[in-house]
């Protein structure tokens, strides 16, 4: 599944840097930006332009392999930090 494909018009939103939506490649999750000077976001389950349902997010799979490699999240490979992974595998 190529997502960018699939959902181009959130990501033409994403590239817009002053946009308050955010995506976090490695655990295919979408999100508004929440402003309180954090990382925070609300994570979203639509795409606001098409209405179209997006993909699950990989959160629970990313956490439960690192787990089971005995890693922490700021140890995770490099490939585990995009959507490599998930891409791939």
């Amino acid at each position: 599944m190529n997502i960018r494909e699939e959902f181009p018009e959130i990501f033409e939103l994403l590239s817009n840097l002053e946009g308050g939506l955010c995506y976090s490649p490695h655990v295919r999750e979408f999100g508004i930006r929440v402003q309180d000077g954090g990382s925070s976001k609300i994570t979203i389950f639509y795409c606001p332009v098409s209405g179209k349902k997006l993909p699950a997010s990989l959160s629970d799979e990313w956490f439960e392999w690192l787990e089971a490699l005995g890693l922490e999240p700021e140890d995770a490979p490099d490939e585990m930090r995009s959507e490599d992974w998930w891409c791939e595998g």
